[in-house]
């Protein structure tokens, strides 16, 4: 099962990930600072494993194309001030973010079969 023991790999996985999209120019220079910020938060070392999936989910799709939609600034923005406000977000909190956002809900569906251990 999913456990907080999980937000270590998470977060390094996070950070990795965003590096090589970052090294392939496929963050959008407009929108560097807010990347940079959500990576740190779900990086830390602090914080839910929870909150780490969802930056997880949340960064790496909306660059996979190279291309960030204004909806998906949106998405970003509401992400990083979410998780700046409650670092601890647990499972409902992370469920009810991608409830209001059904575009990302197979985004997220496509992590959980990357982290097994993490399906809600």
């Amino acid at each position: 099962t999913f456990s907080e023991e999980m937000a270590p790999e998470l977060a390094a996985e996070l950070r990795s990930q965003y590096d090589g999209l970052k090294d392939e120019g496929k963050v959008p220079e407009e929108h560097v600072a807010l990347f940079d910020e959500l990576v740190a938060i779900g990086g830390a070392e602090e914080g839910s494993a929870w909150g780490k999936m969802l930056c997880l989910t949340v960064v790496v799709s909306s660059l996979e194309d190279g291309k960030v939609t204004e909806a998906e600034v949106g998405v970003l923005e509401d992400a990083r001030d979410l998780l700046q406000e409650n670092p601890d977000i647990g499972l409902f909190g992370m469920r009810r973010f991608f409830e209001h956002r059904p575009e990302m809900q197979a985004e997220m569906q496509r992590y959980q079969t990357r982290y097994p251990r993490g399906g809600y």
